[in-house]
């Protein structure tokens, strides 16, 4: 079974300029990405690591960690409403790298505070399960979330999910293992059922603003402490 992991990384963020190069405790959240990538490779999970990005500054930053780059296509780099998926498969249809993988697990450098625990448990969930489907990191929610309510033609919210029965979570972005074959399929990483590994709150921080920032760097010191 062999498996890339990609991180994306991109260099442009309105709500908080340069963030994947931002630090908590001394280590930008691209490099604490990066850590828990090596800790994965280094128990067999991982073949190769690669971050995604279209920025000089991340390149020297990913290549000053050891990590490999690719660097978007200029379609990726020019279209503003690229998603992580879209990010993928830019990856994945370059040099035939949807063919050369069975397995890919995507990073954000978003979520600081992951840890390659509970990654690992996550891909352990899936091989448990014959690696018949995806897998996402996510933390119990108290009700349902309101995201989760799609605005339809008709000017109605509804749920696109059953909404009675069985637990709510919501994905921040930690982790998710899939197959290239399922991201060339499916136009989301919602399309299809997929199996959650439950983590702490704490691992699901998502850093998108200053004050997220300092949440994190808070509760990485009190992990310290």
């Amino acid at each position: 079974m062999k498996t890339v992991c990609l991180i994306p990384a991109k260099g442009d963020s309105t709500r908080l300029p340069s963030k994947n190069l931002r630090e908590i405790g001394g280590r930008s959240l691209l490099a604490r990405t990066i850590d828990v990538t090596k800790d994965l490779a280094r128990s067999g999970l991982l073949d190769l690591i690669v971050v995604s990005t279209d920025d000089a500054f991340i390149q020297r930053a990913a290549n000053n960690e050891g990590i490999p780059v690719h660097w978007r296509s200029q379609a990726c780099r020019e279209d503003p409403d690229a998603t992580v998926r879209d990010v993928c498969m830019d990856f994945l249809l370059t040099r035939n790298h949807e063919l050369a993988w069975n397995l890919m697990l995507i990073l954000v450098p978003t979520s600081p505070l992951r840890t390659a625990q509970s990654v690992g448990r996550a891909y352990r969930l899936m091989a448990g399960n014959g690696f018949s489907h995806p897998v996402m990191t996510a933390v119990r929610a108290r009700k349902a979330p309101r995201l989760m309510l799609a605005h339809t033609v008709d000017g109605l919210w509804r749920a696109p999910w059953p909404a009675a029965g069985g637990d709510w979570y919501v994905h921040e972005g930690g982790a998710i293992w899939t197959k290239p074959q399922w991201l060339r399929e499916d136009k989301t990483f919602y399309d299809r059922p997929c199996l959650i590994q439950e983590v702490p709150p704490e691992e699901a921080v998502d850093v998108d603003t200053e004050l997220d920032l300092v949440v994190a760097e808070a509760l990485w010191r009190r992990e310290r402490s």
